[in-house]
């Protein structure tokens, strides 16, 4: 992607998202190795170079977006369990898709949690659907147009990776697929997470509200917990 293209997702970005979060948008290139800390690149030394560049790409753009919210950059290191650590007082997201890598970052005065995805927009391989979608999901594309059944699969797919991050941070579940039913309103640009009954789960039988949006051959989503 070109700079105006990168602009432009970060203008679609940026009109979803709420105040008080910052942004940054850029591709995955060589050379950000420079612009991350020498705690980060230690943790990439044993890393492929695909690996290496989604990484430093990741926390470059981590590092930027502290910059617009005012804050000087600090390291974001990898823990134990492949999640960002983010320093004391703020939390963030990041997510990647081929060239492209998106950053987002608040304060936890503002902010509990915080969650961005970004996938190409293209439909979801039918092989991998009836891993991804319930049967509720999956009868309810099927009452839809044909040609709209694997961009709306490839959205709920964005959807649940979206909330998968939002509450790993608060509780260190990793949920399956079909602990979380996704349910769209696609001319508003809303999306509702509906949580199974799960034991100890803090977010059983909740739901929560995310945003989505798709341009440049890309769709995102994003959600957040104040």
């Amino acid at each position: 992607m070109d700079k105006a293209e990168i602009a432009r997702l970060a203008n679609a970005i940026q009109s979803i998202l709420p105040e008080n979060v910052a942004l940054a948008v850029d591709s995955v290139v060589n050379g950000l190795e420079e612009e991350v800390f020498k705690e980060e690149a230690a943790q990439m030394v044993r890393a492929v170079p695909k690996r290496r560049l989604e990484f430093f790409a990741g926390r470059a753009a981590a590092h930027r977006a502290m910059v617009a919210l005012g804050i000087s950059p600090v390291p974001v290191l990898m823990g134990k369990d492949r999640a960002p650590v983010w320093p004391v007082g703020l939390i963030g997201s990041i997510s990647h898709c081929s060239e492209i890598c998106v950053a987002l970052v608040a304060t936890t005065e503002n902010y509990q949690s915080l969650a961005v995805d970004i996938e190409p927009d293209t439909d979801l391989p039918m092989e991998v659907t009836d891993l991804i979608l319930s049967p509720t999901e999956e009868s309810r594309l099927a009452r839809l147009p044909k040609k709209d059944r694997g961009w709306l699969a490839r959205l709920i797919f964005s959807a649940k990776e979206t909330v998968f991050k939002l509450q790993y941070p608060i509780t260190k579940k990793m949920l399956e697929f079909n602990d979380v039913e996704i349910v769209f309103d696609v001319g508003a640009r809303f999306f509702e997470a509906r949580f199974a009954q799960l034991e100890g789960f803090s977010f059983s039988n909740q739901a929560l509200v995310g945003r989505f949006g798709h341009i440049e051959g890309r769709v995102f989503c994003i959600m957040f917990l104040r």
